[in-house]
């Protein structure tokens, strides 16, 4: 019997870790959300659009490292969200204080079809950091976008300020820490793929 009750309780103890543990996806299927999908993104996999944004990653986060004038101040986020899927929004952590440059967040799309030679680029949503109190998070909203991955592509875009002034006086004045983008999936169970009787 005490044999039983202590699988019982070890069984409890590991339900609960799961619980606790439970990633973003999980606990959206908890809370009801199950149609909404995460795709997350740590800092540093940011893409600088030029080599002359200076970096220096701690941690996971992208910080930008042009503590002077000068130099690129654009690093770039792409990702691909499958057609099945409706874009939602795209959310940002980082990290400024004071005497940092303002920081301006973009979502881009760019498209070009078969018979095109130029491609046709969009910003689709963005804001701009201004305050200096530290951690902050910036939502930027896609309404009802939906992705054509035949022809365009996506990317969040992040400029620290502009080139004629430093980012801070310190290369952890100002970071981007990670990026998430939310999609929302119509039809988990048959992912769109169910197909009609024709009788």
């Amino acid at each position: 019997m005490k044999i039983a009750h202590l699988a019982v309780l070890g069984l409890a103890g590991t339900l609960g870790a799961s619980v606790a543990m439970a990633d973003a996806d999980g606990v959206a299927a908890i809370e009801g959300f199950h149609n909404n999908e995460f795709r997350p993104f740590i800092g540093m996999a940011a893409q600088p659009a030029e080599d002359t944004a200076a970096y220096r990653g701690v941690t996971g986060a992208y910080s930008c490292a042009n503590l002077a004038a000068g130099g690129s101040r654009v690093i770039r986020y792409p990702f691909t969200v499958p057609d099945a899927r409706a874009l939602q929004f795209v959310r940002v952590w980082g990290f400024k204080t004071t005497g940092t440059a303002d920081t301006t967040m973009l979502v881009r799309r760019s498209c070009m079809t078969g018979i095109e030679v130029n491609p046709t680029t969009v910003t689709l949503a963005n804001t701009t950091v201004t305050s200096t109190t530290g951690a902050f998070t910036a939502v930027l909203s896609l309404g009802t976008e939906l992705p054509l991955n035949v022809d365009c592509r996506y990317w969040v875009e992040v400029e620290f300020g502009s080139s004629a002034q430093a980012c801070g006086s310190g290369t952890q004045d100002l970071r981007i820490d990670r990026v998430r983008v939310q999609s929302l999936l119509g039809d988990r169970v048959f992912r769109g793929n169910f197909r009609q009787y024709t009788p």
